[in-house]
């Protein structure tokens, strides 16, 4: 069966004697009747022409025949000119058309292509989104033919509150959730550096990975994977000395416990497991956890996408956060500014300013890698909205005057540098507060692309998508910090000024370098 949707078309008529008029021909259904071929996959043509000739006074039907006739020789002709013409496209499927299309949307390929024009393509997360609540078998599919790589690339790019209406999208099914299957399948993630940091992000990923293919994943399914991801977030955060503690709780869903872990809406959630599932589901995750270790030298030998972070560590250390922050309050509550991690307000900004750069917002303060380098506390998250509340304007105009000289310096522009405003509204940050932080950040893309050869002005989705998007492979111990890093697509910038090799200090870490090498 051939199904050949018209988009625009025009109809222009000449009359020899006397005219009649054919405004009315039911074009839709005389092509029904027409002899379209039947070609194999699925073909997108740009533009047709044809020519008939009929005498006048032929009745509206016959000539709508004779002019779908017209058309299906047109499209006849142009399928045994094969798919190497201009105009032409050609997948093999929806599924593989869905999928390509996806990726364009992704990279930024897919604005103004006619072929896309019935799925949108507009920004990505929310065109998505929107594409996935319309037909979610049909996307589900599409995402699910893409590499996992890719896959965990696109996760990335989704907005979380996109991604949270994603899951809820997919999740429509009627098949009964596997809680140990989705417990092994976010313990892998886990373990291998693949699952986001943001819970709703994570919890489309397990989605993806975890469901079988061709078969929607129920709610049951989706609820699960949220609380999974919730533990293991909860993990994440916690002290490697207390895992274990964390993990027995979580295993017999012990309310006070948790709640004395800061996860108290994570007991609610756990509660209504069946006690079987719960504890075998907590078993897994506590045998493929994230290892730690109990000196205090770091989160551990790990898989992090964030590759990209580690070659804006040493820029972010030229900037002149402690000046332009100084008499801006502490981040720690008073009770609390004994602790190892500092928290001082220059580290904060600074990590602030990698989540714009990098596009995660702030999710950079889950990243247990920014919280070592800056010397931030395992639970900073919950005070920057707070902390952003007690900053003054005064003080953030004293931000923007010590930067004077780097805006002016780096000829920065006063919107097409800054990172999205999104990034830093959820939780939302003070608005003035917000400012100044995508203003750090453009700094610190100007500084990066400077020192990349014909990058200067380099757009931040550019930088981002081809320089900064890599993972790496982190291997921390008393005596340094060594950083393997996945080559980006524009790894040979890197290696030609040297910055995907080196080695630098941190006042966070003191004496023990950080050394970054190249993975092949």
């Amino acid at each position: 069966m051939t199904l050949l949707h018209v988009r625009t078309h025009h109809l222009h008529q000449r009359a020899i004697g006397t005219a009649s008029a054919h405004g009315g021909l039911d074009l839709a259904a005389a092509l029904t009747r027409a002899d379209l071929p039947e070609p194999e996959g699925l073909w997108f043509i740009d533009r047709v022409d044809t020519r008939v000739c009929a005498r006048a006074g032929l009745g509206e039907r016959t000539s709508a025949d004779l002019l779908a006739g017209g058309i299906s020789r047109a499209v006849r002709a142009v399928l045994d000119g094969g798919v190497g013409q201009d105009g032409v496209r050609w997948f093999p499927d929806r599924t593989a058309y869905l999928a390509q299309w996806v990726t364009d949307l992704s990279t930024g390929h897919a604005h103004g292509r006619w072929e896309y024009a019935q799925l949108g393509t507009g920004d990505f997360s929310p065109t998505l989104r929107e594409r996935v609540e319309a037909e979610p078998r049909a996307v589900l599919a599409a995402l699910r033919s893409l590499p996992d790589t890719e896959i965990e690339r696109l996760v990335t790019l989704l907005t979380p509150p996109d991604a949270a209406r994603i899951a809820h999208a997919v999740a429509i099914g009627t098949g009964p959730a596997d809680r140990v299957d989705l417990a092994r399948t976010v313990a892998e993630l886990w373990r291998s550096g693949r699952l986001p940091r943001d819970p709703r992000r994570a919890t489309v990923a397990v989605l993806l990975h975890a469901s079988a293919v061709g078969e929607l994943p129920d709610p049951g399914s989706a609820a699960a994977a949220r609380d999974l991801v919730g533990l293991c977030s909860a993990l994440r955060q916690c002290d490697p000395r207390r895992r274990t503690a964390l993990l027995a709780a979580a295993g017999a869903a012990d309310a006070r416990t948790l709640a004395a872990f800061g996860h108290g809406d994570l007991a609610a959630s756990l509660t209504s497991w069946p006690d079987d599932d719960r504890r075998a589901a907590v078993a897994v995750l506590a045998a493929g956890a994230a290892p730690g270790t109990a000196s205090g030298t770091g989160p551990g030998p790990e898989r992090t996408p964030f590759g990209g972070l580690f070659l804006l560590l040493p820029l972010l250390a030229e900037l002149p956060l402690a000046d332009a922050t100084a008499g801006w309050p502490d981040a720690l509550p008073p009770d609390r500014r004994d602790d190892a991690g500092r928290g001082t307000p220059a580290e904060l900004t600074g990590a602030l300013a990698l989540g714009a750069v990098l596009g995660i917002g702030l999710d950079v303060l889950s990243d247990p890698w920014t919280r070592l380098a800056l010397g931030l506390p395992p639970d900073i998250s919950r005070h920057v909205v707070g902390w952003s509340n007690r900053v003054t304007t005064s003080g953030t105009d004293q931000f923007t005057d010590r930067f004077a000289d780097l805006i002016e310096r780096r000829n920065i522009a006063d919107t097409g540098d800054l990172a999205e405003p999104s990034l830093l509204l959820d939780p939302p940050l003070a608005p003035h507060v917000a400012r100044s932080m995508r203003l750090a950040a453009a700094v610190l893309t100007r500084e990066l692309s400077h020192r990349l050869p014909g990058q200067a002005r380099a757009s931040l989705d550019h930088l981002r998508r081809n320089v900064l998007a890599c993972g790496a492979t982190v291997h921390a111990d008393d005596a340094a910090i060594v950083v393997e890093l996945d080559p980006p697509p524009l790894a040979v910038l890197l290696s030609l000024t040297g910055m995907n090799r080196r080695r630098f200090t941190l006042p966070a870490t003191g004496e023990r370098p950080w050394v970054l090498t190249q993975g092949s």
